[in-house]
């Protein structure tokens, strides 16, 4: 039943992309499956992307804290709790706009997750906890060039050593990192 349900995923996704709000359609699609696969973490990555383009910062919070739950070292929550970071950094900037009860929520929601890391050091443990793990390099080597983009040469070095010591290589790994992140232009340009 949920593999008929994944399957159908991708035709309820093309006619929300044609609507005129696409993410209020998103958000009626992700209500029944945080309920019937609420154990997969892909259900709460996809939760935060909805949550992250609409700039619902608790609900992204949320997001984050489930996948949490179900399997802290994936490398794409990790890409998740960055841009939480970063987005959170920005709303500092707005602060008299932000109701104080939400810094609190924020605040107390992140500090088991990040501590009281800041996005840069949270990334640089991150690749060191991981240095030999390929999907974890890429997406924590995709985060540094966000925060710092005059790390790009450092980056891409880094994500294209190949070693023996490397796990979690495939082909499937390397074609489905975004490429132009680092180089504006497609791998197939070369």
């Amino acid at each position: 039943m949920l593999t008929f349900f994944y399957s159908n995923v991708l035709i309820i996704i093309h006619f929300t992309l044609q609507t005129e709000e696409p993410l209020e359609q998103a958000v009626k699609f992700l209500s029944p499956l945080q309920l019937l696969a609420k154990d997969r973490i892909e259900t709460h990555l996809m939760a935060f992307e909805i949550y992250f383009r609409r700039q619902k910062p608790l609900l992204m919070l949320q997001s984050v804290k489930r996948a949490w739950a179900l399997d802290p070292k994936n490398p794409t929550l990790h890409t998740c709790l960055i841009r939480l970071a970063l987005f959170i950094e920005q709303m500092k900037g707005a602060e008299g706009d932000v109701h104080p009860a939400v810094w609190e929520v924020l605040k107390s929601g992140l500090e088991p997750i990040m501590g009281s890391k800041p996005a840069l050091e949270l990334n640089a443990s991150y690749l060191k906890e991981n240095a030999s793990h390929l999907p974890a390099l890429l997406c924590g080597y995709k985060m540094l060039y966000l925060l710092d983009p005059s790390k790009q040469s450092e980056c891409v070095s880094n994500v294209t050593r190949m070693d023996q010591t490397l796990t979690g290589v495939s082909l499937q790994n390397g074609s489905n990192f975004n490429w132009s992140q680092f180089t504006g232009k497609s791998f197939s340009q070369n």
